[in-house]
């Protein structure tokens, strides 16, 4: 058996994301009051929470304050978003005309109300017939369509050549007009589309046998007006948690986690945020998330400025004064599930509130979970599963291990470690009982670690034990953290802490 096989009888000894921090490249120890035959040093080396923190599987997650505090934030950006042209969309508009004049409607079937639009993009299609033998010259006038300060004026030369009816067809370019809505009335919401028809000749007014027209393909920079009120929903959404994975049971309580959702909003209306679906699950159990916060919708800010450019954000936290996230979090939640839905608010009393869009328009939200480390720990469980082999064991009579730790974490830690097949058969145990590795370091009223603490282990184990475990194939860790007096004060994890670590061997084993 070569020194690298002693290596697996400590590789639990503790916590467990501590084991990947130690090293190869250690100092020699020097074991004090202790004269074995043989005396090997194994292990003096020294690791740090950040060591942990490199180590764990959420380490990207992982925040740390100006006081070395360390924070875990899950947050996703642009969760919903709701773009200006899932807000206002207008249809294909036509028109059949009969007189001299015609009115273009722009009622939607959205409820929408226009008062303003400017086209970004847009085409005038039109078909026009004039029952003349001679030349005839129409013109089109649209006084509430301008472009640059004019109002829209088209003007047709039907040229006779031996057809009766003269025929045109064409197309024209409504991108950049303004489209003034409001001097029809407030029951319909229309453009006055004016045409006149006239000879060459004479410049007598003839009429118009056929004209007909379609604006299609319409879309908006600008629209002001009073919109209706609409519901945006979206699908049921999930924050993944994976700072806990190994957690078997215990309890940990943290203070002052919250969940923050920054509602950006460059729509010139209100909206109304509910919040629904919050649960916390894990894979035995989903606790809703529950409280006051939920009760009602959430008024959502809106810029108040023509420019239409600057979004106003709301921000909204949901916390421990609000609901019960405190609570939930005991149940070492593997993911947070959230939904989010938007209505606009109605028109408040008497208030006249005219509503303005742009095509750049968005409302859009982002969340964020915060689970600062300042927290109770209640015989917290922890588990983890590491590969073995050993060759041979026939040469070692006995193996005696001592270990000292200086420890500046607020945590008590009691592990044992179990040695298992292949399938995870049990064979046996390093410990009678689980022993306590780890003392908590001396914290103040603030739950800082102002003082560490030492602690010496020693660990026995016979020839008989050794064989006992020569089929293992995995080493099994249980650790059971206790935070400082029995679980019940807060203490804060920050980066500066760190356990000193010392182990040494004695056997009548003879290294070459």
């Amino acid at each position: 058996m070569n020194k690298t096989h002693l290596y697996i009888l400590i590789v639990a000894l503790f916590l467990v994301s501590a084991t990947a921090c130690f090293r190869d490249d250690l100092k020699d120890l020097t074991m004090p009051n202790w004269n074995p035959d043989i005396a090997i040093p194994l292990v003096q080396t020294r690791f740090l929470a950040t060591d942990i923190i490199d180590n764990l599987p959420d380490r990207n997650n992982v925040d740390v304050d100006s006081t070395g505090l360390v924070s875990f934030v899950y947050a996703k950006k642009n969760v919903v978003s709701i773009p200006a042209e899932d807000f206002l969309k207008i249809p294909d508009l036509s028109f059949l005309a009969t007189d001299n004049s015609t009115l273009l409607n722009f009622t939607l079937s959205s409820g929408d109300i226009l008062d303003k639009l400017e086209l970004s993009e847009g085409q005038f299609v039109y078909d026009l017939e004039v029952d003349q033998l001679e030349d005839v010259q129409v013109t089109i006038t649209i006084p509430d369509a301008t472009k640059a300060g004019k109002p829209f004026e088209k003007i047709i030369n039907l040229i006779y050549a031996g057809i009766n009816p003269i025929q045109t067809t064409d197309t024209i370019d409504l991108a950049g007009y303004i489209l003034d809505l409001t001097q029809i009335g407030d029951t319909i919401v229309s453009l006055a589309i004016e045409y006149e028809a006239v000879l060459n000749s004479t410049g007598e007014k003839v009429p118009v046998k056929k004209f007909v027209g379609i604006w299609e393909h319409l879309k908006f920079s600008y629209a002001e007006g009073l919109f209706a009120l609409k519901d945006f929903k979206f699908k049921i959404d999930t924050l993944k948690l994976g700072f806990l994975k190994n957690w078997l049971d215990g309890s940990v309580s943290m203070e002052d986690p919250n969940i923050e959702i920054t509602v950006k909003n460059n729509y010139g209306l209100p909206f109304s945020l509910f919040l629904t679906n919050f649960n916390a699950a894990n894979e035995l159990i989903t606790v809703p998330v529950t409280g006051e916060i939920f009760a009602d919708s959430v008024y959502v800010n809106f810029p108040d400025d023509s420019l239409r450019l600057n979004a106003d954000t709301t921000h909204i936290i949901v916390d421990g004064e609000n609901s019960n996230l405190e609570n939930v979090l005991t149940i070492a939640p593997d993911k947070l599930t959230y939904g989010l839905s938007f209505g606009t608010t109605p028109v408040l009393d008497s208030l006249v509130l005219i509503n303005r869009i742009s095509d750049e328009s968005r409302l859009s939200v982002d969340i964020k979970l915060e689970l600062p480390f300042q927290l109770r720990i209640d015989n917290l469980s922890l588990r983890d599963t590491f590969d073995l082999k050993i060759d041979n064991i026939e040469e070692v009579d006995y193996a005696k291990f001592k270990l000292v730790t200086e420890n500046s974490f607020p945590l008590n830690a009691r592990i044992q470690v179990y040695f298992a097949t292949e399938s995870y058969y049990v064979l046996d145990s390093l410990f009678t009982t689980s022993e306590n590795l780890l003392v908590s370091g001396e914290v103040n009223e603030d739950g800082v670690v102002i003082n560490p603490s030492r602690n010496e282990t020693l660990i026995t184990v016979n020839h008989e034990n050794l064989r006992n475990i020569y089929d293992a194939r995995k080493i099994i860790v249980k650790a059971h953290l206790l935070s400082t007096n029995n679980g019940e004060s807060t203490v804060q994890f920050l980066t500066t802490y760190g356990i000193d670590m010392q182990l040494g061997v004695v056997t009548n084993l003879s290294y070459q």
